[in-house]
């Protein structure tokens, strides 16, 4: 009996230890590093960037654009029909969006 007691003792704590050491082996891998070591990040990198200018060019003209037509808009005289003044408002407004 005392055998037994012993074995199953001793199974539990070499079990013990075993999952123990596998829990400590734990690598750190720097992705960052990887990343950036690759050509098509680079490529990428390049190619966001690049998109990024041209949107934000856009985006400027765009931008441009709505204030031109606002501005026309408040040209507009006092005594302008209110259809001219609702038909520009909606101009803006589809601008705007």
């Amino acid at each position: 009996m005392k055998r037994i007691i012993t074995i199953l003792v001793l199974a539990f704590t070499l079990g013990t230890l075993n999952s123990n050491a596998q829990e400590t082996k734990i690598a750190h891998v720097n992705t960052e590093e990887i990343l950036y070591d690759l050509p098509e990040y680079k490529e990428m990198e390049t190619y966001v960037n690049e998109a990024q200018a041209s949107l934000q060019k856009e985006l400027a003209a765009f931008e441009a654009k709505v204030k031109e037509a606002e501005a026309a808009f408040m040209a507009l005289p006092e005594d302008a029909s209110q259809t001219m003044k609702e038909t520009g408002k909606e101009k803006t407004k589809k601008k705007k969006e």
